[in-house]
């Protein structure tokens, strides 16, 4: 899939902005989801948002359109490494940044205001905050990259070993906006001897999200 670059994104290129300075965000994340919500994530939208503590901002939570089979932490993080990139590329000058102001014909907030904002993101080292940290573990540990089809059979990570399994139920009616469910499985082989001498062959178990995103389906 194609990324239509939104006009925003050209507008700060003709500024001065580096020619791929969107380019590592389109990197991280998943395509579909960076074209459904392209006309949101200008960076002035969140002149409001503190990268320490995104996740208990409710204002910023308010605003958040979460596109159909999204979750929450992966709105946030595209959010958070986008203003990284608009941090890392904004003029470092007083009258540079007012001269980005200027150019970008912001008037629903003050000189003072974007001022704040570009001196926040500068002065904020954002893959090292808690708020991203988190972000990240969680979507690594608790939101599946592809969803398994039931019956379907995964060799995974399971208690420092690996386990054969056949999907029995993806546990889907609970699932909500931060974080996917455990999925029910069978186990069919133990691969690499694991934690848990009382697992055989045909225990039943829940495992979560992290252990299909370092699984392989076979």
């Amino acid at each position: 899939m194609n990324i239509q670059r939104p006009i925003w994104v050209k507008k700060y290129i003709n500024f001065g902005f580096s020619e791929n300075w969107f380019d590592e965000v389109i990197e991280k994340h998943d395509e579909e989801l960076i074209n459904q919500l392209s006309q949101e994530l200008n960076p002035i939208n969140y002149y409001k948002l503190n990268p320490l503590d995104i996740e208990n901002d409710s204002e910023i939570l308010k605003q958040i359109n979460i596109p159909q089979d999204y979750k929450l932490p992966e709105i946030l993080l595209l959010i958070l490494d986008l203003l990284n990139q608009f941090g890392k590329n904004s003029p470092k000058s007083d009258s540079k940044i007012y001269e980005l102001y200027k150019f970008m014909n912001i008037d629903e907030i003050s000189f003072d205001e974007f001022y704040t904002f570009i001196r926040r993101l500068q002065y904020t080292n954002i893959p090292q905050t808690k708020s991203y940290i988190t972000l990240e573990k969680t979507l690594q540990h608790y939101i599946l990259k592809t969803i398994p089809v039931k019956k379907s059979v995964w060799v995974v990570p399971y208690k420092n070993g690996k386990i054969k399994v056949r999907v029995i139920d993806l546990n889907t009616e609970d699932n909500t906006i931060i974080h996917d469910n455990k999925i029910y499985v069978e186990i069919i082989d133990i691969i690499e001897d694991i934690d848990m001498e009382y697992l055989t062959q045909g225990s039943k178990v829940l495992l979560k999200p992290y252990a299909f995103n370092n699984g392989i389906q076979e």
